[in-house]
């Protein structure tokens, strides 16, 4: 088995991403499978090509500004449960602001996916979502 590498503990957040290919070649959005300090886990539609270099926006959508940060692609592989992302990917923060770090941090620990608690999510007034479908399909959930 692989050694653990993190530096930091990992928190199953949803939290929204924007990413692009340092040149600008390559964008794409998604919500996080987990979040720590040092990076985060992307479910993605299609492959990106580890060592390369990211400009992420992170939106915790509670009324401050969006996290900039850059980030590396650490690791990228085909998922094998139908249901996942077709790949999921591993990004590392390469420079991100310290106060930005924590404030993500602490989104992130309040903010805990649980395994099989959608609806638990929802009854706690959980930020709103977009969801993407396998086919490409939207569905935006808003708590109220």
């Amino acid at each position: 088995m692989g050694r653990e590498r993190r530096e930091f503990p990992r928190y199953q957040s949803l939290v929204q991403i924007k990413y692009k290919y340092l040149n600008g070649q390559e964008s794409g959005a998604c919500l996080s499978k987990d979040i720590s300090r040092g990076g985060a886990c992307l479910p993605l539609p299609s492959y990106l090509e580890p060592h390369r270099k990211l400009i992420i926006e992170i939106d915790l959508r509670d009324g401050k500004e969006k996290i900039i940060a850059e980030s590396e692609i650490a690791w990228c592989r085909k998922n094998k449960m139908p249901w996942e992302a077709f790949y999921s990917a591993g990004i590392e923060f390469s420079k991100i602001e310290v106060g930005e770090a924590q404030r993500l941090v602490d989104f992130a620990r309040i903010h805990i996916w649980e395994k099989n608690s959608f609806e638990n999510a929802l009854e706690r007034g959980g930020v709103p979502l977009l969801v993407r479908g396998v086919f490409g399909t939207s569905l935006r959930i808003c708590p109220s």
